[in-house]
């Protein structure tokens, strides 16, 4: 499943996508997911920071435990998963690990169930890309979602979205 999400500065993409990512969670034990964004330090003062300001607001106690050396770890309780009778089935923690896509290359084994990637369109889109191969932690469940500000026509989101090739796109801009 992939999700996106475009719009203009300030018109909440990153809270939309944090939330998101959150409910995911909180919905899903013992799921792992991830918030990303091109730049590591970025990712700390914005989305993170945003992440934070949501878990604030979480009934007290459901943030277990905290790891915040790089790449980040957040243990979080969510609701189980309740049989008909109402017996407890699952009520395993979740994770949310932050990355820093401009690092990926330095290695290492990922595996979610969910991700989303802010600002987006600052990202290589094989950086991207790579990510549905992360999608196999147990559970199933898996989603890709990321926002990002408009691009021009030659970006590679914008090719990917509308399905138009560059030759297309600079033949539309030569016609003008």
């Amino acid at each position: 499943d992939f999700k996106g999400y475009m719009g203009p500065k300030g018109c909440s993409k990153t809270s939309t996508g944090v939330a998101c990512g959150l409910m995911r969670g909180l919905f899903q034990p013992g799921s792992e997911g991830f918030i990303a964004r091109n730049d590591y330090n970025d990712l700390e003062t914005t989305t993170g920071k945003r992440l934070m300001e949501m878990i604030s607001r979480l009934p007290e106690g459901c943030l277990l435990d905290r790891n915040m050396k790089a790449p980040a770890k957040l243990y979080l309780q969510g609701f189980p998963t309740l049989s008909p009778e109402g017996y407890i089935l699952d009520d395993r923690p979740f994770v949310i690990t932050y990355l820093g896509l401009n690092a990926i290359e330095d290695g290492g084994s990922l595996e979610f169930n969910w991700g989303f990637n802010d600002e987006m369109n600052e990202a290589a889109e094989e950086t991207i890309r790579i990510q549905s191969g992360w999608m196999r932690h147990p559970g199933g469940d898996y989603c890709l979602m990321g926002s990002w500000n408009p691009t021009d026509m030659f970006h590679w989101i914008y090719t990917a979205c509308t399905g138009r090739s560059e030759e297309h796109t600079s033949e539309l801009q030569s016609q003008k």
